[in-house]
């Protein structure tokens, strides 16, 4: 998803570098969940989805409608349908898509969070799915634009499918507004900062995107550093097990909830920017934040 960013400045760059995982891409549509842009291993560890495939879509999209570049999507636009057409393929009998690891960390986590150790994230994961519901609504998109009406419609219907039947898993009642699965087709109603992309991908309803931003808003998941990823009064939690993924502050997912509360509730949108940005104006050493670093892979963790 750096690609949104670079084709505000460097959109060559992004072209290139979505032209290495068209490149990359496996028969069946998958795209590689690690690339050594110096070894040139490739690796999908295993899963059968991921966050990449959606990722990707969404990224091609994006890098268009900033570009207009219309000989850029002809040439990227087979390898957009095949992926759409895998993540259908995945879907089980609910409509979701669903993720068979049985393994852990790298092998076993198919989202964002990936580098936890001995830890599962798999089934019918929100932020997966969320992701997928925005990809096939974008290759939707892009196909009425190639003038491929039946493939527009065809994706077109699938993402309201998936909508249909998250929301049968998004009652507000549940202690979880959009619980996550594993294998063993039980719920597990784990509140994470995952709750943010139903709201980010427009999956969520407006009720209940108001109800997962007042409960990312509470004080056990934000701080004065940015929102935890996982709160404090959860039986997992620790400030820094995981690289700060069970429980540390990272300062994009604050800035991903900032984005998803835009259109909800702009204050604090604001409030969260002006307190996570000025975090990196205290003291590094007792904050634990690099000044002029991205803040994507900094756990900020505050001592107090």
């Amino acid at each position: 998803m750096v690609c949104i960013w670079c084709d505000y400045v460097a959109p060559e760059f992004s072209k290139e570098a979505l032209r290495v995982f068209k490149r990359l891409q496996s028969a069946d549509g998958l795209i590689a969940e690690y690339y050594n842009g110096v070894t040139g291993e490739v690796d999908d560890y295993q899963l059968n989805i991921n966050d990449d495939t959606p990722l990707y879509i969404l990224a091609v999209e994006h890098t268009f409608q900033i570009t207009d570049d219309r000989s850029f999507l002809e040439e990227m636009y087979p390898s957009i349908e095949k992926a759409a057409d895998y993540i259908v393929s995945q879907k089980d009998e609910r409509g979701l898509v669903y993720c068979k690891s049985n393994g852990v960390g790298v092998y076993g986590i198919c989202g964002w969070r990936n580098i936890i150790p001995n830890y599962a994230i798999n089934g019918a994961v929100t932020e997966v799915n969320a992701e997928c519901f925005a990809a096939l609504r974008a290759t939707a998109l892009l196909a009425d634009f190639m003038g491929h009406d039946d493939r527009a419609a065809y994706f077109e219907r699938k993402p309201r499918s998936s909508r249909t039947r998250s929301h049968a898993l998004n009652r507000p009642q549940e202690r979880s507004l959009l619980p996550k699965h594993r294998r063993s087709r039980n719920e597990h109603p784990d509140v994470t900062c995952d709750l943010i992309f139903p709201v980010i991908f427009n999956v969520a309803t407006p009720a209940t995107s108001h109800l997962i931003i007042d409960r990312l808003n509470r004080p056990d998941f934000l701080t004065t550093a940015g929102l935890r990823t996982v709160p404090r009064t959860a039986l997992n939690y620790h400030p820094e097990r995981g690289w700060g993924l069970t429980g540390g502050v990272w300062p994009d997912v604050a800035f991903m909830f900032a984005y998803s509360c835009s259109t909800h509730q702009p204050d604090v949108m604001v409030n969260i920017m002006r307190g996570t940005f000025r975090q990196y104006e205290l003291d590094p050493t007792n904050q634990n934040t690099v000044l002029g670093s991205s803040p994507s892979g900094i756990t900020g963790i505050p001592r107090q």
